[in-house]
Parts: C-alpha cells; structure tokens; sequence
C-alpha cells in the first residue's frame, strides 16, 4: 500500500530538512491524505508545474529560493491564486509572520509544531479552499444558465417582434390593428436591447445583436419591396423568409431568425397568405 496515497486532497510538503518532511508526511498520510515532497524551493515550483496541490506547507528558511519568494512567484500563477499556502518556521518573530502573510500566506505555523494543531489548520483550509470552489462552480453554472435563458428568451421576443413588424407594414390592416403593431414593436424592441444589454456583459458574448439586426432589417427590406410591387399591379411571387445565414453556423443557431428559422417562415408565410387574402377575395 502508498503510504502517500489518498483521496481527501493533495498538499505540497516543502522543507530542505527530510526529519521535517517524514514526520509531517507520516501524520498527513494517516489520514489519507496525498502527498507531494519538494527539498528546495526550485523542486517545489517545478512539482506544482507538473500538478496543482491544495494546499501547500512551505518552510521558510531554505538553500536558494526563501518560502517567502516561493510563495510569491507561486502567487503569480493563475492556477495557483486561491491555492492556500500555509508557512512552517522555527521562526516565532512577529515581523517574519506578517511578512509571511503579506506575501500571500494564509497561515503561520512554528516548529516545533503541535501535530493536532497543523491537522486542524490544514483541514480548517482546505475546507475554506472546498467551498470558495464549490461557489465558484455554482457562480459558473448560474451563468451559463441566465446566459442560455437570454439567448432563448431572446428568440421567442424576437420573433414577436418580426412578426409585428410585419404586420405593421400591411396597407390593408385596420388603423386599430396598425397601432396594436406598433405598440408591440416598440415594446419587443426595448426587450431585446435590455437582453442584448445583459448578454453584452456576460462572458462569451458574440455577435448576436448586429446579426439579429441584419435579420429584422432584410425583413423590412423585402417587406417595402413587396409593398412596391403591389402598388405598381405587378405580380408578387412570396417564398419562405431563411433569414441572413452569414457568420458561421453556431453563430447562425444561436441569434434571432437563425435559431429557428422554421419559426419565421412560418410566421411569415401566414402574414402572406392573409395579404394575398386581402388583396384578392376570390381567393
């Protein structure tokens, strides 16, 4: 069986003085927890390279690098900010402990030490460590969600408005059903530039708002064109509306029209057919 195996957390045992390093190793392995050893501080920047510990028992005085600047060329990795990094020290001077903490120790130990105590500390956080991750996982997964919430919310607003916008533009429609359109328009859009204002913000944000613009403005385009048409008796052939299809696929299925382009053709093709309707009764 590993002596230095386990499944409760990894700590970094740094200390150039190997009767340091079997007693701490002995009393952390009992309880399961596992191990890495650095003799210097140029053996313990190149073990963290290899894997990131959870916690990190750092001795202060050492040949080469001292625990001080280990731990702050530790603190200068990314992976390694919120790793806590407990120091070992004969040292009980009180201006060697702030200096200690300044540097980016979150706690100070002095040998001898009192075992029961250093397991105390070393649970107590690793605990902290444990549930400021945990958060940070919730933080990230109530993110994500707001962010594929908006996005989605954002289709079916959108569609509103394309479809009342549509609408707004028949000739035939009562001056009642014109005014309830625009009504409609004007409230979807302040609904999509608050969402496109919340996903401006949001991690991973794309180009959604200029694509979905694009959309609502070919459907302006076409809508004037067929007006045109109408007006001057020529005959007006209608095809389903695919929305814009620049950018890249993914992109495409994530904004307006192109998340669901069935949806608009659709809705389209109704709006159609009722001014075909209007226009021709015979029909």
């Amino acid at each position: 069986m590993n002596r230095f195996s386990g499944d409760v957390g990894t700590i970094l045992v740094v200390d150039d003085e190997q009767a340091n390093i079997q007693v701490v190793g002995t009393m952390l392995s009992a309880f399961g927890y596992d191990l890495m050893i650095a003799k210097d501080g140029e053996q313990a920047l190149e073990r963290v390279k290899a894997k990131i510990p959870d916690l990190v028992l750092l001795d202060v005085m050492m040949p080469g690098l001292s625990g001080f600047e280990v731990c702050r060329i530790m603190r200068g990795h990314p992976e390694m900010k919120d790793v806590p990094i407990i120091f070992l020290s004969a040292d009980d001077d009180k201006n060697t402990i702030v200096k200690a903490l300044e540097c980016g120790g979150v706690d100070y130990v002095t040998k001898p030490f009192n075992k029961a105590e250093l397991l105390s500390r070393v649970r107590s956080h690793l605990e902290l460590k444990s549930i400021r991750d945990q958060c940070r996982g919730l933080l990230y997964k109530t993110e994500r969600f707001l962010e594929i919430m908006a996005h989605d919310l954002r289709n079916w607003v959108g569609s509103a408005n394309f479809s009342a916008l549509l609408l707004s533009e028949i000739e035939e429609l009562p001056e009642k059903g014109k005014k309830i359109s625009a009504g409609i328009v004007d409230s979807t859009s302040q609904a999509l530039k608050f969402i496109d204002e919340y996903l401006s913000n949001a991690r991973e944000s794309n180009t959604s708002l200029d694509l979905q613009k694009r959309v609502r403005s070919a459907a302006y385009r076409e809508t004037e064109h067929t007006n045109a048409q109408r007006r001057s008796g020529a005959e007006v052939h209608y095809a389903p509306f695919r929305g814009t299809r620049s950018g890249s696929e993914s992109q495409v299925r994530r904004d307006g029209a192109g998340a669901n382009p069935g949806k608009f053709d659709h809705q389209c093709n109704q709006v159609f057919r009722s001014r075909r309707q209007s226009a021709d009764p015979s029909e």
